[in-house]
C-alpha cells in the first residue's frame, strides 16, 4: 500500500499528487521538472506513454490516502518500538492487546482484577487484524479513485469524437451549399451524380447505448468493528411516552413498548393521531456519533431507525420528495431498508436484536444484526435537522425493547 503512494521520480510520498493521461501518479513539482527537462515530448516516467499535451489532473482522493498512509508506522519502526517499549507499571514487554479497552498490555496487566474477563489476544494477532481492516478500506478507496479517473478519460475521449464528427458534418454541409446550391442550374447539375452519390453513401450513425454502471463501492462505516462502536459510542436511549400512538403502552422505565387493543387516554387531543403505530426516543441528536441496541426477538412486524424531529414532538411533515425517516423493517415476512426508496435486504439470519449507529457529521445511519454482529445496511444523507430514534410496531402483543447499557443478550 505504501508503494502505491510514493512518487516514481523522487521515490518519496507524493506531494500534490497529479494524474496524467496514462493513469500514473506523480508529485506535481516532480512532474513539472521532469517535463521541463523532457522538452516537448511529455512522456510518462513509468510507462513512457507520450501525452498529447502538457496536462495533468490534481488527485485529491490520493492526497487524503497518502495522509492516512503516512500515519502508519513502517515495519522496521514498528519492530524497533516493540523491542524497546516496556510497561511503565510492571516493566514487562508489551505483548498483548485488550479488545474491550483497546489498550496494549503486558502479561502483568491481565492479572485480576484489571481486564478480568476481557477479550485479550496477542499483539501480533491484533495488529494483523486492524492492519487488514485499514488495508481493505484503503485499497477500496484507491480502486474508487482509479475507476473515477478511467471514467473521466472515457468521457473525454467520447467528447473528442463528438467534436470531430460535428466538424466533419459542418464541413460536408458547407461544401454542398457553397459548391452546388448557390450556382447556376447548369453548374449545379454538372457532376450532381457524384454529389448525390456521396449523400447516399453517408451512413447515419447508429444509436449507441452506453450503460453507465454504478459501481457498488460499499465502504463499511468508519469504526465498522461493532465491538469498538459499542464500547465508545453507546447511548442510554429511552422512549418518549408523549409521542406514542394511543394504542401503544410505554413501560415505566421507558425502555419497552407494547401494542394494546384498547386505546389509552391522550391528554393533548388537539394533536393529530398518527396513522401508524409509532413512538420516538426521548433523546435528540444534531451532532456527534451515537449507538444503541433494540431487542425485537420474534416480533412479526417492526421498524427501527431515525426520523427528523419537529418542535411539536411529532414527525416532521416535510414534502413527500424529502426523507423524514430512515429505517430497516420487517414487513410481510421480508426485510427492507426504507429511505428515499425501498431497498430489499437479504439477511443470512433472522435478527433478534438490531444495533443502530448514527454518525451525524458523516451523514451516515447504519444498522447491525446483533446475532452475529454483521453489518446490515447504511444510509448516506446530508443531515441538517435534529434526529430522534424511531420505533414502529405491528398489531401483535409482543414487546419491543431498548437494551440497557450492559448490552444485548441474544
Amino acid at each position: 500500500m505504501q508503494a502505491d503512494t510514493k512518487c516514481a521520480i523522487c521515490l518519496d510520498y507524493m506531494r500534490e499528487p497529479a494524474t496524467i493521461e496514462c493513469g500514473h501518479n506523480f508529485c506535481q513539482p516532480c512532474l513539472q521538472q521532469y517535463w521541463h527537462e523532457d522538452l516537448d515530448k511529455f512522456t510518462c516516467p513509468v510507462c513512457r506513454h507520450t501525452c498529447q499535451q502538457r496536462h495533468w489532473t490534481a488527485n485529491s482522493q490520493l492526497a487524503r490516502i497518502i495522509e492516512i498512509t503516512q500515519l502508519l508506522p513502517s515495519r522496521s519502526e514498528e519492530v524497533q518500538q516493540q523491542e524497546t517499549r516496556l510497561c511503565e507499571r510492571h516493566n514487562q514487554v508489551l505483548s498483548l492487546f485488550c479488545e474491550e479497552d483497546l489498550e496494549v498490555l503486558c502479561p502483568g496487566c491481565v492479572q485480576p482484577p484489571d481486564h478480568q474477563h476481557h477479550h485479550v489476544r496477542s499483539m501480533e494477532e491484533a495488529a494483523s487484524h486492524y492492519r487488514q481492516m485499514i488495508n481493505v478500506h484503503t485499497s477500496t478507496l484507491i480502486s474508487c479513485s482509479e475507476f473515477q479517473q478511467d471514467t473521466d478519460r472515457q468521457i473525454k475521449n467520447l467528447q473528442k469524437k463528438k467534436d470531430w464528427l460535428s466538424k466533419q458534418r459542418l464541413k460536408f454541409i458547407n461544401e454542398l451549399v457553397s459548391e452546388r446550391t448557390v450556382k447556376a442550374d447548369l453548374h449545379m447539375l454538372t457532376g450532381v451524380g457524384k454529389v448525390y452519390g456521396r449523400c447516399e453513401s453517408v451512413e447515419i450513425p447508429t444509436v449507441c447505448s452506453v450503460d453507465l454502471k454504478r459501481e457498488g463501492w460499499s465502504l463499511p462505516p468508519l469504526n465498522s468493528d461493532l465491538q469498538v462502536i459499542r464500547h465508545i459510542f453507546r447511548e442510554d436511549v429511552t422512549l418518549d411516552p408523549h409521542t406514542a400512538h394511543p394504542h401503544l403502552h410505554v413501560s415505566k422505565n421507558k425502555r419497552s413498548v407494547t401494542y394494546m387493543e384498547e386505546s389509552r387516554n391522550v391528554l393533548q387531543r388537539q394533536q393529530k393521531i398518527p396513522l401508524v403505530l409509532e413512538v420516538l426516543g426521548s433523546e435528540e441528536f444534531c451532532v456527534g456519533r451515537h449507538y444503541w441496541e433494540v431487542q425485537v426477538e420474534d416480533k412479526p412486524s417492526w421498524a427501527i431507525g431515525m426520523c427528523i424531529h419537529s418542535p411539536s414532538g411529532r414527525l416532521q411533515q416535510l414534502p413527500l420528495f424529502q426523507n423524514r425517516c430512515w429505517t430497516i423493517q420487517l414487513q410481510d415476512g421480508d426485510y427492507v431498508a426504507r429511505g428515499a426508496k425501498l431497498v430489499p435486504l437479504a439477511l443470512k439470519t433472522k435478527p433478534r436484536g438490531i444495533g443502530v449507529y448514527l454518525d451525524y457529521e458523516l451523514g451516515q445511519i447504519s444498522f447491525y444484526n446483533l446475532n452475529d454482529s454483521s453489518h446490515i445496511h447504511s444510509f448516506r444523507e446530508t443531515l441538517s435537522h435534529p434526529l430522534k430514534p424511531y420505533f414502529c410496531l405491528g398489531k401483535d402483543s409482543k414487546p419491543l425493547s431498548i437494551c440497557a447499557q450492559d448490552g444485548y443478550e441474544g
